[in-house]
């Protein structure tokens, strides 16, 4: 359990990097992190996940600017996520490789709230890695009925934006749906409808109290992707 709590901890910081160049178009691993505003290179002693934040009240040590909350966020999630899925799996290949794709799914869901852009190599590994997966398991099958039973609805909700001149979905969210269902592998059409349920409801409500708060209006963008992540999460472990 120390085990999975550890990995998580540094998997969590290790998205928040990703999270932070990828839409910049800078390396994941070089140069070393360092503050936005004065350049100073953070030491390991400052980068310890969650701790170093909560330490430094969330400020850079020298110029006092402050640290995004996103990063902390990450850094909170991805140990809790990881330790549920020890609890399910053991250290096992399914742990891993679960671990993986939801460290993916957090990283598109930070990114497309930060730039409303969903990057397309996180749509490309998640297909490649969960049809490796699937041939691992001798059930390439259902990996593949997967990606197009729950990439299907939303192509045609796609589709149809170009007929009433408005976009309901974006092609990345479409994609990365796709991706996710390639993940889910195809179970039924009750847990599709499930999916499509939690999905639309669980954006529904937030986008309710965005704008009865006043925050966003009708016309405003909201990120998809992190209710895609939550959807997932929902469907392929508790139904």
């Amino acid at each position: 359990m120390i085990a999975a709590l550890i990995l998580g901890l540094i998997t969590g910081s290790f998205t928040g990097v990703i999270c932070y160049r990828i839409p910049r178009n800078e390396s994941i691993i070089f140069p070393g992190s360092k503050c936005d505003r004065c350049a100073v290179k953070i030491a390991f002693y400052r980068n310890i996940p969650v701790f170093s934040f909560l330490l430094q009240h969330g400020k850079c040590h020298r110029c006092g600017i402050k640290i995004k909350r996103s990063y902390f966020i990450l850094e909170i999630l991805t140990p809790v996520l990881f330790l549920i899925l020890y609890f399910s799996h053991g250290f096992s290949i399914i742990f891993f490789y679960k671990a993986f794709v939801y460290s993916i799914l957090l990283a598109a869901s930070f990114i497309d709230i930060e730039t409303h852009i969903i990057p397309d190599r996180f749509f490309i590994i998640l297909l490649i890695t969960g049809f490796l997966y699937s041939v691992l398991r001798n059930n390439p099958e259902n990996w593949f009925l997967g990606a197009a039973s729950y990439g299907l609805p939303v192509l045609l909700l796609y589709s149809a934006s170009d007929f009433i001149n408005k976009e309901i979905i974006g092609f990345g969210d479409v994609k990365l749906i796709c991706a996710a269902g390639g993940f889910i592998s195809y179970s039924g059409l009750k847990n599709l409808l499930w999916f499509y349920e939690i999905l639309y409801i669980s954006a529904g409500i937030f986008s309710f109290f965005l704008i009865f708060f006043r925050k966003r209006t009708l016309k405003c963008y909201v990120a998809f992707a992190p209710f895609i992540c939550f959807s997932v999460f929902i469907s392929e472990v508790y139904l």
